[in-house]
């Protein structure tokens, strides 16, 4: 903070506009940077987020790493019940290149469909394939809502896109680890 005192001759006020100046300029850039710390900070969240999901449906991981994971990027996966449904959009079928504007359309289209559904987790799998991962407390209740959801999702991206899709529904399986199984 600055203060001026009378008289006050031209120069002090250059002065002192100048060092505020400064001051809301580096202010300015710490702002930025704090912006884009946590842009990062997301985009890695995310990241892992889609590795541990992946990992899930491979098997590819223990329960306590899975669970200790969950707990450090904030996923909220633990439940009774686990249900994987994967989605295959076939983008090769005219055998030309693959449009990725469209690959990421489908996508958002995708994700915001899982995303109305608590206990639904969205991730890719490859170019083609989308993977849900699916929580419930009740085995009956979650296959009638993978079903459901599954089926939204394909109705979305057909009608949107014209793209043909396949959709694979797992069986509902009971442990966090054993998701693979339900793949």
């Amino acid at each position: 903070t600055e203060y001026l005192l009378k008289p006050i001759s031209a120069r002090e006020i250059q002065s002192v506009l100048q060092s505020v100046a400064t001051a809301l300029d580096q202010e300015t850039e710490e702002r930025e940077n704090l912006q884009e710390l946590q842009s990062q900070i997301k985009d890695v969240l995310a990241l892992q987020r889609e590795r541990l999901l992946l990992q899930l449906v491979v098997g590819g991981v223990s329960s306590t790493a899975a669970i200790e994971q969950c707990r450090q990027i904030g996923l909220d996966i633990i439940a009774q019940h686990y249900l994987v449904i994967l989605i295959k959009v076939h983008l090769h079928e005219d055998h030309g290149p693959v449009d990725f504007g469209r690959y990421h359309e489908i996508q958002r289209m995708a994700a915001n469909v899982v995303n109305k559904h608590s206990g639904a987790f969205f991730t890719q799998k490859s170019v083609e394939e989308l993977l849900l991962i699916m929580t419930g407390e009740d085995a009956e209740q979650l296959k009638q809502d993978g079903l459901f959801l599954a089926g939204l999702v394909q109705q979305d991206i057909e009608a949107e896109t014209g793209y043909r899709v396949a959709v694979g529904v797992g069986s509902v399986e009971q442990r966090l680890t054993d998701i693979y199984h339900s793949f």
